[in-house]
Formats: structure tokens, C-alpha cells, sequence
């Protein structure tokens, strides 16, 4: 009877300790997430299908280990999602002082992985030397991370040592860190050929769509039509080649019982310069073009005795806006309207019974509206 009493002592003192510490966890997992939001304070403006706060967070933690001990540093992130990049707008503000650093990234993973490393490093500096493996182009590019102060009365850890006997990976000779101008960021000089990678604030990416369009002015009737495009990228500016197709349209005269079908073919060259509508992160994007196209116009008579079929020389230049939306991933659509001014304006006629009959004449100006979905890759 003794040894039951016992033996049931002894488990719900068991079962009160395990709760114990069930609770003890769980105020101690809520007090390190309370300070490591009190070390590290981020107001992130990105879409929520690139990147949220949690996940910079986690990279961070995960990259030094622990927040504890470091002084507080706030962290204003903005991820404008490009066609073919994301831009990274970052402000930080530590000790009263105010850093800012702007960058440019195939993607939002890297954007996400860049950004963590560079608050990484503000952080916790001493990190930079105890990396002992070589760095990629995208973190040497980010050595020039601010770095706070330790708090008051604390020491900087030293940089990790090797191990007995380990040798040490030789790196770039470095030159003394400097003020970046107008950033008051610390550099690294590195060598050349990792500063020419490092020098460019975007990359050339491949452009490609299709899609259809329909216009005014050139015929006495409305046209429509379909086409593809392809060509590259980089930052706001593309530059691509374009064709496309008219199907035969029909221009009645005399009581409809007349007239011609026309039909057109022709390739171009389009250059637009695009900015961002709105905010930095906005998937909308605005901007001017200019083009210039060359090509075929058919026209072919009906309703006389005689088939009369032309071909002729089409020739335009023109301008126009652009509109552009992100739809997520590489895919995009695109919304364009032009006015092209012909070089030729060629007249139509045929001959009904030894009388003349004008079909058409090219319009002075023709305008263009054109919807396209397009991939960037």
C-alpha cells in the first residue's frame, strides 16, 4: 500500500515538473523573440509573394546564430520587383546614425538571402573575419555592410581561430577600409576583376511576347492583327525586334458591289525607356518608346471584270507610351499605343469598265493599340 502511494507521488511530481518546463520553454522562446525584435527592427515594403519580415528575420538569426548583446538597429527595406531583377532599397538606422544602400538582384530569393547578410554583418562584424572561406561576387559586394558599435561595456568577440595545424585560406590582399562617398558605409577594395563584376547595376536579360493589336487611319476601315516580339532587357531600358501580320481586310465602294482587300506584313524595331509606377515595390511600370517598322501592303480589287492586285513598299516611324504589370515570376503584360506616321502613302484604284474607281489612300497618321503577354528570362 506504501509502495502505491509512493509510486503515485512520485508521478504527479513527474507530470508537474514536465510542466514546468513546458512553461519555462515557452516564456523563454517568447522572451528570445521579443528581444531579437527589439535588437532588430525591420519595416519591409515588398510584395508578399517575394518576401515578408519573418522570412528576413530567420535569415538573420540564422546567419549569426544569436541577436542577444547586439544594440539596436532599425532597418527600412524596400523590394521593387522588375521584370527581370528586384531592386533593393535599403535604409538602416543604428546609434543615431543613418546608412542607405541600394541594390540589384536576379531574384527574390537573392534579394532576401543579400539583404539578410548585409544586416547580418551590421550586427554582428566580427563575422566578416571569422569567414574564412572564400566569398562569392554578391558578398564581397555586400563587405561594405555598416557596422554598429559593441554595447557599453562589452567587448568584440575575437575572430574565429583555425584549428591546430589548419591553414588558412589565402585572400585577396584587401586595401584599408574607406568612407563609400555619400553613403558613410566602411569598403573593401577588392580586386579588379571582382570589382568589374560588382560594377554593374544590372544585367542583360532576354525579352520575348506576343499578342494582338488593332488600329486606326491607315485604311478607311479599322485593322487588326497579330505579331511576336523578342529582344533584352536591363534596368528600365529594352530594346526589341518585332513582326507582325494584317489579314486580309475588305474596303467596299460603289454600293459595296467594289473595292479591294488588304492585307499587310512588316517588322520592326521598338526601344522603350519604363519606371516604376507608384511604389518601389509596385508590379506596374510606365514609360515611352520610339519605333520604326518596314514591310509589304497587298491590295487586291474585286467586283470588276479585271483582278487588279498591288504590292507596295510600307515604311512608318513613330512614338508611344508603354504600360507594363508584373503578373509574378518572369511573365508580364504589356499595353502599348503608338501613332506612326507612314512614308508612303500610296492610292488604290481600279478600273470598272474604263471607269476609275478610288478605293483608298494611306492615312497621314496612324494610330496603334496593342496587348501583349510577354516572358523574361
Amino acid at each position: 500500500m506504501m509502495a502505491r502511494r509512493l509510486a503515485k507521488r512520485r508521478g504527479q511530481l513527474a507530470l508537474r515538473a514536465l510542466l514546468v518546463v513546458e512553461i519555462l520553454s515557452g516564456a523563454g522562446l517568447a522572451h528570445a523573440q521579443a528581444r531579437a525584435e527589439r535588437e532588430l527592427e525591420i519595416e519591409l515594403d515588398a510584395p508578399a509573394t517575394c518576401a515578408t519580415s519573418e522570412q528576413i528575420y530567420e535569415r538573420v538569426e540564422s546567419l549569426t546564430g544569436s541577436l542577444e548583446g547586439s544594440r539596436h538597429l532599425r532597418a527600412e527595406i524596400g523590394f521593387q520587383v522588375l521584370p527581370n531583377a528586384v531592386q533593393v532599397k535599403l535604409r538602416t538606422e543604428e546609434g543615431g546614425e543613418a546608412f542607405a544602400r541600394d541594390l540589384e538582384t536576379p531574384g527574390c530569393e537573392e534579394a532576401v538571402q543579400t539583404t539578410a547578410l548585409i544586416l547580418a554583418l551590421a550586427l554582428r562584424p566580427e563575422l566578416r573575419a571569422a569567414t574564412a572561406s572564400p566569398r562569392t561576387a554578391g558578398e564581397e559586394a555586400l563587405a561594405s555592410a555598416p557596422a554598429p558599435l559593441p554595447p557599453a561595456g562589452a567587448t568584440q568577440a575575437e575572430p574565429a581561430q583555425p584549428p591546430a595545424g589548419a591553414t588558412e585560406p589565402a585572400l585577396p590582399p584587401t586595401e584599408p577600409a574607406q568612407p563609400a562617398e555619400g553613403t558613410g558605409f566602411a569598403t573593401e577594395r577588392a580586386p579588379e576583376k571582382t570589382q568589374a563584376k560588382v560594377a554593374s547595376p544590372s544585367t542583360w536579360r532576354g525579352v520575348a511576347s506576343v499578342g494582338g493589336f488593332g488600329g486606326v487611319g491607315m485604311l478607311p476601315t479599322l485593322v487588326y492583327g497579330f505579331g511576336a516580339s523578342g529582344g533584352v532587357r536591363r534596368g528600365g531600358f529594352s530594346g526589341e525586334v518585332y513582326g507582325f501580320f494584317q489579314p486580309a481586310l475588305r474596303v467596299a465602294v460603289q454600293d459595296g458591289t467594289t473595292g479591294g482587300d488588304f492585307s499587310l506584313w512588316a517588322f520592326g524595331v521598338r526601344g522603350c525607356l519604363m519606371r516604376p509606377l507608384g511604389k518601389p515595390a509596385s508590379h506596374f511600370e510606365a514609360g515611352v518608346c520610339a519605333l520604326g517598322e518596314g514591310g509589304q501592303l497587298n491590295a487586291n480589287g474585286f467586283g470588276t471584270v479585271t483582278t487588279h492586285s498591288v504590292q507596295t513598299a510600307w515604311g512608318a516611324l513613330g512614338a508611344g507610351v508603354g504600360l507594363g504589370m508584373q503578373l509574378g515570376g518572369p511573365w508580364l503584360l504589356r499595353l502599348d499605343t503608338s501613332v506612326l506616321v507612314p512614308l508612303m502613302r500610296d492610292v488604290f484604284q481600279i478600273d470598272d469598265g474604263g471607269q476609275t474607281v478610288r478605293v483608298a489612300q494611306v492615312g497621314e497618321v496612324t494610330g496603334r493599340l496593342e496587348l501583349r503577354v510577354g516572358l523574361s528570362f
